[in-house]
């Protein structure tokens, strides 16, 4: 069981090496199955919202 436990933690450990670097230490979000900042993801997903809510006030 103990052995399971190290296992587990170091791909853990290694998961989150590939995912964030010391040099670009930022809010990242899984958007579309990849990486994106934060904020562009965000901006994206209100622009889409906002735009399906206008054409239900067209109709």
């Amino acid at each position: 069981m103990e052995n399971k436990m190290d296992s587990i933690q170091k791909d853990v450990a290694i998961l989150a090496d590939n995912f964030i670097t010391d040099k670009d230490k930022k809010n990242f979000v899984i958007y579309k199955g990849q990486k994106f900042e934060a904020d562009i993801a965000y901006i994206e997903i209100y622009h889409k919202q906002r735009n399906q809510s206008m054409l239900w006030m067209i109709i």
